[in-house]
């Protein structure tokens, strides 16, 4: 494969590994957020909970919604909680103080939500749509069917995977500013490796796909492959590190983007999704049989 970073940036510290911490079972959750490096918000259909996980048994509380939720984002700039459920409705949790907001999205069922940096937008996203929300202005910019999954480059700046391939978008202007063609059927995920400019796709069959945001126009820059498929991704917040996970439970931290595979850590079931903490030590993986927690070595 081609190594997806640029060539003048330095290679991270190979050899670097998961050392389980605990599992944490509690089956029904499927999706999660850290709200601090200590304590993690996880969803499902009994509603929004969070985690103290800084003592050996974590203690755990209601976050005030009980709702089927399907997806959930933490923005510390505005210390929000941001919820997705099966009806299309994105809404909040909030502990600044603000007053909350609660918007019908109208694309479905909502699989996952993200947020800009500086906090002012979520991307919602449902199978069959995205919708942008505007936390300020209340603004929604429902985009079709042009993204099956999204992630945000910068303030403002949002890249989707749809059927017409990789787009990018200014959300100020609403004008599309790169546009590669490609095929998003098997698309899981999307996320930015911000240190190298690297947009990554995670598919269903195991391959994480590279683009370089750096190059003009955006250059792919080769693969990964996460044996027995891919059903999670996550970017850890030194912006080059990358965990993948399989539906059986495996996941794999790569740091050197070999094309041989690191060896895997197995979680407590299939992983729903993957969450780095804050400070980067923890990595959280929400599974069928409850949430598995890593410690990063290395």
């Amino acid at each position: 494969m081609t190594d997806p970073r640029p060539a003048a940036q330095p290679g991270s510290v190979p050899g670097a590994t998961l050392q389980l911490i605990q599992n944490i079972p509690a089956a029904g959750f499927r999706d999660g957020a850290w709200m601090s490096p200590t304590h993690f918000a996880v969803a499902g259909d009994e509603g929004v909970w969070a985690y103290d996980v800084s003592v050996a048994i974590p203690r755990r509380g209601p976050l005030g919604t009980s709702t089927d939720i399907q997806s959930l984002a933490y923005l510390p700039a505005r210390r929000t909680l941001v919820l997705g459920d099966r009806d299309g409705l994105v809404h909040s949790n909030e502990f600044s103080g603000r007053a909350g907001f609660h918007v019908d999205v109208g694309i479905g069922a909502i699989r996952t939500i993200t947020g800009d940096p500086g906090g002012r937008r979520v991307a919602a996203v449902s199978d069959a749509a995205v919708c942008v929300v505007d936390l300020e202005t209340r603004y929604e910019w429902r985009m079709g069917e042009q993204g099956r999954a999204a992630a945000w480059l910068g303030d403002g700046v949002l890249a989707v995977l749809g059927p017409a391939g990789l787009e990018v978008w200014d959300c100020e202007t609403r004008g599309r500013v790169v546009s590669i063609p490609g095929n998003s059927s098997l698309v899981v995920t999307l996320d930015y490796l911000a240190a190298p400019q690297i947009v990554a796709a995670g598919m269903s069959n195991g391959e994480v796909a590279f683009w370089s945001m750096a190059e003009d126009p955006p250059q792919s820059r080769g693969a990964i492959r996460q044996p027995d498929g891919l059903s999670a991704l996550a970017i850890a917040p030194d912006g080059t590190t990358l965990a993948t996970a399989s539906p059986a439970g495996g996941i794999r931290l790569w740091r050197d983007f070999s094309p041989q595979p690191p060896a895997p850590t197995e979680a407590s079931g299939k992983v729903l999704a993957l969450r780095f903490s804050p400070d980067g030590r923890r990595l959280a993986a929400v599974t069928s049989a409850g949430i598995s927690l890593f410690a990063l070595q290395g």
